[in-house]
């Protein structure tokens, strides 16, 4: 089986508070690190992007002592994805903006493939947030995103 993954959502700005990520990293070295590999850390692309300098150092450190690192809300407001190949993200979480309608929508899959192409040669893998209907998951699909989130998958019905 899978191993379970703790994800946690956790602000830009405690990150660049020193004393937080001084307790955290302290915290950190006091679990087995096959449980580190099991941490995932989820950040806001818009606030990333307005802070990488600060954050890049600590995203680092948390990546390097094998935490995950996820950005979430990717393509809520239209961003450089210059961000991708510096931060080492595991996954890049589509915002459900993007992704609601993607079948009718051209710019936003131009937007999607822009972002997958950025991953490309990365291992980042790319998921979709808030999928409601199968038209939407084709054309992601299609497109290349790697998961889907959404109600789609919540039905009982339904195994994608």
């Amino acid at each position: 089986s899978t191993p379970e993954v703790y994800s946690i959502n956790i602000s830009v700005y405690s990150l660049m508070d020193k004393t937080f990520i001084k307790w955290l990293v302290n915290e950190l070295l006091q679990a087995p690190r096959p449980l580190l590999n099991n941490v995932m850390f989820e950040v806001s692309e818009s606030l990333l992007v307005k802070h990488l300098d600060a954050l890049r150092p600590v995203l680092k450190k948390l990546v390097g002592m094998g935490c995950k690192l996820a950005i979430d809300q990717a393509g809520r407001t239209i961003v450089s994805t210059h961000y991708i190949k510096e931060v080492k993200a595991d996954y890049i979480k589509l915002h459900r903006g993007l992704v609601r309608d993607i079948n009718k929508r051209q710019e936003n899959q131009l937007f999607v493939r822009s972002m997958l192409g950025a991953c490309e040669n990365l291992n980042v893998q790319v998921i979709a947030v808030g999928v409601e209907t199968y038209k939407e998951w084709e054309v992601l699909k299609q497109l290349g995103v790697a998961a889907g989130q959404g109600r789609l998958f919540a039905k009982e019905d339904i195994l994608l």
